[in-house]
């Protein structure tokens, strides 16, 4: 049907308009109106939990703790009974040595092999400083723990680590003399080693030293001593399985031997 020139106005107007169509998901909104979102049109849940519904449907959840992602423990909290311990305090002067980082490393990864092939009756002790420096060892430690009797490892709690089956963690204070100190310790009738140093370079959290000042010894006399005051620190009263002539022989080698492969 074609449209007259004369037609009125208001009736061009509504022919020409195209008709309005309501919104699929609710009525059409008026002028000056806010849209409301559908799903904020839903039947309102109790004041509380709409607080709630609506802030996780348009924010971020929260981040997910640390260790609930990682299944970490929070660091532990100092033990006061190692605040006054030095291993490396008995060590007389003239004795004390400069070791490389590199040094030091061999010779801890040679006593730790030791412990872990010297039977269950074997204790290991490893001062780290800081528990940030023990992460890289996590695998090798885990290893370890099932062949011997107890393994403790010292260092100030700086991260937070997962746990371990049979060892024991036991945090410092950077205050304390333990931590100025590398030491791995290794008692059992199968093996005898000790390095006993103290950072030449002084304790800083926010880099790792190089240069240590120390020694080695595989001398039965030597390690029991620095064992028994470790021990005596605790409390507790040391392992009842000292280490015989031949153990001592042979950790004194096998040290020798990682130093000559470096």
């Amino acid at each position: 049907m074609l449209m007259s020139d004369t037609a009125p106005l208001s009736d061009v107007s509504t022919a020409r308009a195209r008709p309005r169509r309501a919104p699929a998901y609710g009525r059409p909104r008026a002028r000056g109106q806010a849209q409301v979102c559908p799903i904020l049109a839903l039947p309102a849940p109790p004041a509380a939990a709409s607080v709630v519904y609506i802030r996780y449907r348009y924010c971020r959840p929260p981040p997910i703790s640390l260790y609930h992602r990682t299944s970490m423990t929070p660091p532990p909290t100092a033990s006061p009974a190692l605040q006054g311990l030095s291993l490396s305090a008995a060590i007389p002067a003239d004795q004390l040595r400069l070791h490389s980082r590199s040094m030091m490393l061999t010779i801890s990864f040679a006593i730790e092999d030791l412990a872990g092939v010297s039977g269950p009756q074997t204790v290991l002790i490893a001062t780290f400083q800081r528990l940030s420096l023990f992460q890289p060892q996590l695998e090798r430690y885990a290893r370890i723990a099932p062949r011997v009797a107890q393994i403790f490892v010292l260092g100030v709690p700086d991260v937070a680590l997962p746990p371990i089956p049979d060892l024991t963690v036991l945090p410092i204070e950077a205050s304390w003399p333990l931590s100025q100190e590398w030491a791995v310790i290794a008692s059992g009738p199968g093996c005898c080693a000790a390095l006993i140093t103290r950072d030449a370079e002084g304790f800083r959290a926010d880099r790792r030293s190089r240069r240590f000042a120390g020694r080695w010894s595989a001398e039965r006399r030597e390690v029991g001593a620095a064992l028994a005051r470790f021990y005596a620190a605790l409390g507790q009263a040391p392992p009842a399985a000292p280490p015989d002539e031949r153990a001592s022989l042979r950790s004194s080698a096998a040290v020798r031997a990682a130093l000559a492969r470096r």
